[in-house]
């Protein structure tokens, strides 16, 4: 999941259930993960997604 830095995290979640992987700029984001986290306030992001998964999307 990706978040601001500073922000809440969304309603139902909590951080302590959640393990910081790494910290980066904005800049290095998709256009669409970018827009997810300003309409939404957050993103989330799979990784090592099936292929036989991403054919169905």
């Amino acid at each position: 999941m990706v978040i601001e830095e500073g922000a809440k995290f969304p309603d139902g979640l909590h951080a302590d259930d959640w393990q910081l992987v790494r910290t980066r700029d904005g800049r290095f984001m998709s256009d669409g993960g970018a827009k997810q986290v300003a309409q939404n306030g957050y993103a989330v992001i799979r990784v090592n997604v099936p292929l036989a998964e991403v054919l169905t999307l």
